[in-house]
């Protein structure tokens, strides 16, 4: 995790990176928005949260508005390693099954 972290406070994903990892995810909501799940789902929510219609109808455009430079400033705010938390489990692994 350390070296991925590393990685892209050094370099930002490329654009094409950006892309192979955004399509799958829009082609996802594509599919559900074609599904009648989705959309009770959708209905449900927004009863609740009047937001959630807004937030489905942008989701898309705020997703492929995210630059390589935004992945490379979230890293540097997000990924320092002087401010890292490590997480050990408290009784070794092999001994906790």
């Amino acid at each position: 995790i350390r070296d991925i972290a590393g990685e892209l406070r050094a370099t930002p994903p490329t654009a094409d990176e950006l892309l192979r990892a955004r399509q799958p995810i829009l082609e996802r909501w594509q599919r559900q928005a074609r599904q009648n799940g989705s959309w009770v789902s959708l209905v449900a929510g927004a009863q609740a949260r009047p937001d959630y219609l807004e937030r489905r109808r942008t989701r898309a455009a705020v997703l492929e508005a995210i630059a390589p430079a935004d992945v490379g400033s979230a890293a540097d705010r997000y990924l320092d390693p002087a401010s890292a938390v490590e997480v050990r489990p408290s009784v070794p692994i092999a001994d906790s099954f």
